[in-house]
């Protein structure tokens, strides 16, 4: 009722808001958002367990009634137990139900996850979770056993895995100040690229890979390993169509990427004519114009595959 305290200030006595409006709609949903102590069961269905799971719990809805379904883990509160969460057998599979806040309250732990009640509580979670992981058969393609508080997302681009691994700064400057080389492990082999620094890492289902408290990293992961662009350039007076190719042992390819630049006769970049070329597979097509008051000399096309960081360059003649 902290709310309603605060809230009453700013309105006039006869406007007040029911003092049990809150009461009302708490009972309304289902939902109890006082600290209680949830605790796991001594329940073991098929290896899904939260035996010994213990920690305060914000949040729960206290009108569930299980039949047939087990219970997992319940919540004591005003000397009463409340089943919150459940597992029940469904055809071939398990259907689990989890009437509480506890993805809300391990994320409120924030960096105090890591102590030990805490710790000890998060690797019951993981567990229980792993177990439902390994019953589909579901095998993350990346994972990091040595990156805390740290999230890896995947997306792919046809066969290749685009990962970005994203730290928590807030919590690493405290929690993992140390830059040391950490062991990413795969679910096949590829070939690993860094994408932010253009550099090829190597080839297998282990990468190890320094990293530190700032790191923020992308990586390509492909199962080929392209070659340098491949550049044919056809000129119509002074404009160009540059045709790019990649080559590379695969029938399937990703749709690549290129960054274009345009080197004037003294090395500098042309910023007018830098693009990205979004391409059609391993092809794509760059056309520019060379403006009448153009430097004289030679210029240079430089073309980069953002994805593997392969560069390849051609001599453009201006007469």
């Amino acid at each position: 009722m902290r709310f309603y305290s605060h809230y009453r200030h700013f309105l006039p006595h006869e406007k007040w808001p029911d003092p049990d409006l809150l009461t009302k709609l708490k009972n309304q949903h289902g939902l109890t958002p006082i600290y209680s102590e949830l605790s796991g069961t001594s329940t073991n269905i098929e290896n899904l367990t939260l035996n010994g799971l213990k920690f305060p719990l914000k949040a729960f809805e206290n009108n569930l009634q299980p039949t047939t379904a087990k219970i997992l883990a319940q919540v004591n509160f005003q000397g009463r137990n409340y089943p919150v969460m459940a597992v029940n057998r469904y055809g071939k599979g398990l259907a689990c139900y989890f009437g509480c806040s506890l993805p809300q309250t391990v994320s409120n732990w924030s960096g105090m996850r890591y102590n030990a009640v805490n710790s000890q509580n998060l690797e019951i979670i993981l567990r229980f979770f792993q177990t439902l992981l390994d019953r589909t058969g579901i095998i993350p393609p990346v994972t990091a056993e040595d990156l805390p508080s740290t999230t890896i997302v995947t997306r792919h681009n046809g066969p290749i895995l685009i990962t970005g691994i994203i730290r928590d700064i807030a919590q690493t400057r405290n929690l993992d100040a140390a830059i040391r080389q950490r062991a990413l492990k795969f679910d096949r082999p590829y070939h690993a690229y860094d994408v932010v620094n253009g550099k090829y890492l190597g080839f297998g289902r282990e990468l190890k890979h320094e990293f530190g408290p700032f790191s923020q990293t992308v990586l390509a992961l492909s199962p080929y390993q392209p070659g340098k662009p491949e550049i044919q350039l056809i000129r119509d007076d002074r404009s160009y169509t540059a045709s790019i190719r990649l080559q590379a042992a695969t029938e399937k390819w990703a749709d690549h990427i290129f960054q274009v630049e345009l080197k004037r006769p003294d090395g500098t970049i042309n910023p007018a004519y830098s693009e990205v070329v979004f391409g059609n597979g391993n092809q794509g097509k760059y056309e520019f114009t060379l403006p009448l008051n153009s430097a004289p000399g030679n210029w240079t096309l430089l073309v980069t595959d953002v994805l593997s960081g392969q560069q390849q360059s051609i001599t453009i003649p201006t007469k």
